[in-house]
């Protein structure tokens, strides 16, 4: 990887040979700036099944101070409104708890990453366990769930299906993506020749890879700003996110609370039938009027 300053996997889903791994090793040591899209869980769309991610790259995450959990994270206070198909084959519009909506207050403000950001959703993600800071390392803690999240694992055995929301009551805010900058130990003890002193490697990881395929980014570019905001910054071009600031972004209105949600359903419904009886109201009254009309214009030319 000579001669290269940012290296992005997006999604590995394969077993790394040490021999790869040690590549990686002595580029992030070395001063590289490394950005990883990593799901904890693959689901499948069609009919919510999931398996843990087999790679075995959790385990270099972890020692270079990032641990992507094998977890998936839901929100009750922001998440995806998305038609889905029930069990008897509605389609029907809801809020997946499973899609976490991040907003401007889980963004991050003090970094140039995420504060032009307005909201960024998440297919699926995993949380991430970030380490402190210390004397050679500082992390930053980049996109946030709100505190209404939960995350569970493989052994909770939750189905992810629409029709079974599951409510837990145990709820916290959960991180999934972050920074952490600085001087990086080796994981292979030979790559301690490669340990750069001078210059400080990055690395960024977002515990969700499907946040930015193309199915996800046709409702917004936010999900792509959020990678791209990260390598400008972390490669110190910051000239790319001025003129990106200006692109119209999806702006959303506050999370609703759930009696403001079922208000507005209310709304719908019985607004509905109002404007209906409205349109018979004046239907009527319009033939009421042209039938008398037609009486009196009878009853003259008799």
């Amino acid at each position: 990887l000579e001669g290269i300053e940012a290296l992005l996997l997006v999604g590995p889903k394969e077993v790394f040979t040490d021999a790869e791994l040690r590549v990686l090793d002595r580029f992030l040591v070395g001063g590289g700036n490394l950005f990883v899209l990593y799901d904890g869980f693959m689901v499948d769309e069609k009919d919510f099944t999931r398996e843990k991610n087999p790679t075995n790259l959790r385990d270099f995450l972890e020692h270079h101070g990032i641990l992507v959990k094998e977890d998936i994270v839901a929100d009750y206070s922001s998440s995806q409104q998305l038609t889905l198909s029930t069990r008897d084959g509605q389609l029907l519009l809801r809020d997946y708890v499973y899609w976490p909506e991040v907003t401007k207050a889980g963004l991050d403000q003090s970094s140039a990453i995420t504060e032009s950001l307005h909201v960024v959703t998440f297919p699926w993600p995993s949380s991430l366990v970030i380490e402190t800071q210390n004397d050679d390392k500082e992390s930053l803690d980049l996109v946030k769930t709100t505190l209404d999240a939960f995350s569970f694992s493989d052994e909770n055995i939750i189905s992810l299906h629409p029709d079974d929301i599951f409510k837990n009551p145990g709820l916290e805010q959960l991180s999934i993506a972050a920074l952490v900058t600085g001087t990086f130990t080796p994981y292979f003890e030979e790559n301690a020749e490669y340990l750069s002193t001078e210059k400080s490697a990055n690395l960024f990881v977002v515990g969700n890879s499907r946040f930015v395929i193309d199915e996800i980014l046709h409702a917004g570019v936010a999900n792509a700003l959020l990678v791209l905001n990260a390598i400008d910054v972390i490669t110190q071009d910051d000239r790319l996110i001025e003129l990106r600031s200006n692109i119209s972004l999806q702006r959303p209105l506050p999370p609703l609370t759930g009696e403001e949600k079922r208000m507005i359903r209310m709304g719908n419904i019985f607004g509905l039938f109002g404007v209906v009886f409205i349109l018979f109201i004046v239907t009527y009254a319009r033939r009421s009027h042209c039938a008398k009309k037609q009486s009196v214009e009878l009853s003259t030319d008799n």
